[in-house]
């Protein structure tokens, strides 16, 4: 009995470790030979244009290849999740009427909202930069410290 709980409780681990393996985090993909932007986009969990947006670049199309070893930049899948759960932790810490309490409770409100904005050329951002988003997924993802 003993032999079948230990390969039942490896077949677990793997399991959950090929599942949780599929999930895209945020960060940083490092394109390989012969990758193109349609291909790092559905690899990524993003559009061709929100990939555009994020790194700055311009009048990408889906068959244009990608130089192996670029580095780029994207929200995975569960960054908007991950980055809401650490200012929804945050937002506890803080104190009412801080600037810093402002800022997390407008970063609650436009991740909630679904509102990031991928470039930072607006003065005034309409929503959430997604590089915030980004930052607040790392540290969510880190122990959230």
């Amino acid at each position: 009995m003993k032999v079948y709980k230990g390969i039942l409780l490896i077949f677990v681990f793997v399991c959950a470790s090929s599942i949780s393996s599929g999930v895209v985090m945020a960060g940083e993909y490092v394109a390989k030979q012969g990758d193109t932007w349609a291909k790092v986009a559905k690899e990524t969990g993003n559009t061709v244009n929100e990939l555009a947006k994020m790194n700055k670049l311009k009048d990408l199309k889906d068959s244009d290849s990608v130089p192996a070893g670029k580095k780029i930049n994207f929200l995975g899948k569960n960054d908007i999740e991950n980055a809401l759960k650490w200012c929804e932790k945050r937002h506890k810490e803080l104190s009412y009427g801080t600037g810093e309490y402002s800022k997390n409770y407008s970063a609650m409100s436009n991740l909630k909202a679904n509102r990031i904005e991928y470039a930072a050329d607006d003065p005034v951002p309409y929503g959430i930069l997604f590089t915030d988003v980004l930052e607040y997924a790392k540290l969510w993802q880190g122990g959230g410290k």
